[in-house]
């Protein structure tokens, strides 16, 4: 008992450790003497790991700005960050996820404060590890984790060095080994320190042809870190890189239809991104280049269903995004090929087409959609009309949506026999929409003429004789807007006894009938499912 008594006192008192490395006074004066404690307890004590990983992060974070204590601290990431290396790469199956993540944080924020020269030699041991035969998947994984944090602090020479050792696994048949190792290249990619930005400028082609290159090879699991490597650099294209783009862009339709919200997110970003890289690769006006890339993103119209569709959904984003560079000829090459696709007997892209127009009645004027007009109406009408279609709804709500941009009339006038009914209806229920919105107002008004008239009447006690203290606190609790002599005579009237003519009362001791429940307590019972129990009498229990 005693010895677990020592136990909780002993992990209770290094919990304290996080609480003193937050924004000490005395660095310079008392981490030295501390330092190699911490170290033993790291190696020596697998249960403190996570308290001494964090409390040396924060004391790293506490100190940035402050020249002497970074000094003093950083003096030491010799010997800490070997420790915290093989904590992490270790093949020790009881330690945690939880500890390497923590001594993952830790080695991050020391390698910000540590000289770049040591940086170096951890980079380029890590990297020879990297190349052994032998080597299990667990340690290459926490390996290039560990390439991805040096990264950031690395000098420009040994950048090439971590190009060329990553380059060959972003053809790996390990779809986490592609995800870790662009990883690395986006953390090159997105880092601020010069060295890095220099490093980019200067090999952009080659980063380029590396891209470009591992597209066949690329994984589903590493999509996401891909876009981001495309994010980076699509902000660094120039003047004749617009084979980048057209090779990318199939690549990227592709991924606006994936099931990851973020992936579809980056998707689009990245088309938009594309979109304005397009206007300094192509050398042209803008109107101009945004049709060269349009026409890029139309190849995509000749593939699959899959592909249609997507290719119909980036079309839509590029017209949101430049509605105010798009040329009106392109706007109405874009609208008959949609409309034609409506008569499409491939649900997804129908559904894709049905979205573009939408999209168009939003952001174009209406001098640009009234050219259009009439066979927009006849492409959705023919939806309209059988009631077991899945897209009729959709119709529907273009057709409301066109009579908001056109106006009932002009909208009737360009439309057929067999759709005027349903224009009809719609009229017929804009406008109902229409009272109901000012209804509200006239009835509310009518409610506080109303409560004004009310009255307020305040809830005896039933012991009765007593006068009301006005005074007394819970009397707002006792204020009711319904007249007391109509409760009582709803409870009366519900709970009285059948009466004779004479006024007797009229009490039978028989039970009553299953014909007399009332048929609120009937319908509850059937709500209920099943049958309804019927009690047993007493008497027939024996």
């Amino acid at each position: 008992m005693a010895a677990k008594l020592y136990t909780t006192l002993y992990h209770q008192v290094w919990s304290l450790l996080p609480g003193f490395c937050r924004g000490p006074q005395d660095v310079p004066d008392s981490f030295p003497g501390l330092a190699r404690i911490l170290g033993t307890a790291l190696t020596a004590k697998p249960q403190l790991r996570i308290t001494i990983a964090t409390s040396l992060r924060q004391l790293v974070e506490s100190c940035r700005g402050k020249e002497e204590e970074v000094g003093v601290v950083a003096r030491f990431s010799k010997n800490y960050l070997p420790i915290l290396f093989n904590l992490y790469t270790s093949e020790e199956e009881e330690e945690e996820e939880g500890v390497r993540l923590a001594v993952l944080q830790c080695v991050e924020a020391y390698i910000s404060i540590t000289d770049p020269s040591l940086v170096t030699t951890l980079s380029s041991s890590a990297l020879t590890n990297l190349s052994l035969p032998n080597l299990t998947p667990g340690k290459k994984y926490r390996l290039l984790d560990l390439v991805a944090v040096m990264a950031t602090a690395l000098p420009l020479s040994p950048l090439q060095d971590l190009l060329d050792s990553v380059s060959p696994l972003l053809d790996s048949v390990d779809g986490r080994v592609q995800k870790k190792c662009y990883r690395v290249l986006e953390r090159v990619l997105t880092s601020e320190g010069q060295p890095q930005k220099t490093f980019v400028r200067e090999n952009l082609l080659q980063l380029m042809s590396l891209l470009c290159g591992s597209l066949s090879t690329s994984s589903p699991a590493s999509k996401k870190p891909r876009l981001r490597c495309l994010l980076c650099l699509v902000d660094h294209v120039g003047h004749d890189s617009h084979h980048f783009l057209n090779t990318l862009t199939p690549e990227v339709i592709l991924c606006t239809k994936e099931t990851n919200e973020k992936c579809r997110a980056m998707a689009f970003q990245l088309l938009v991104r594309m979109g304005h890289a397009a206007q300094r690769c192509y050398g042209l006006s803008p109107e101009e280049s945004l049709t060269q890339y349009v026409g890029v993103v139309l190849a995509g119209m000749a593939g699959s269903s899959h592909l249609v569709s997507a290719s119909i959904i980036s079309l839509s984003k590029l017209l949101f995004e430049f509605k105010d560079v798009v040329s009106t000829h392109l706007v109405s090459q874009l609208l008959t090929s949609m409309t034609a696709l409506l008569s499409s007997k491939r649900r997804e892209v129908v559904k894709a087409a049905f979205g573009f127009i939408k999209i168009t009645i939003r952001v174009l004027p209406v001098a640009d959609l009234s050219p259009h007009l009439e066979e927009l109406i006849r492409g959705v009408l023919c939806w309209s009309a059988d009631p077991k279609s899945h897209f009729r709804l959709k119709a529907r709500v273009i057709l409301e949506r066109l009579c908001r941009k056109f106006g009932f009339e002009m909208v009737s006038s360009v439309t057929p026999a067999r759709g005027q009914r349903l224009l009809a209806h719609i009229k017929k229920t804009s406008e109902r929409v229409k009272r109901k919105k000012t209804a509200p107002d006239e009835s509310s008004e009518d409610e506080e003429e109303e409560r004004g008239k009310r009255g307020s009447w305040i809830r005896e006690s039933s012991g009765g004789g007593d006068p009301v203290d006005f005074l007394d606190r819970s009397l707002a609790a006792r204020i009711s807007s319904t007249h007391p002599v109509q409760i009582m005579k709803s409870q009366v009237a519900g709970e009285s006894f059948p009466t004779s003519a004479d006024g007797k009362l009229l009490i039978s001791d028989q039970p009553s009938e299953p014909g007399e429940q009332s048929q609120e307590k009937m319908e509850l019972d059937d709500t209920e499912g099943g049958r309804r129990k019927r009690k047993r009498d007493p008497s027939q229990a024996a």
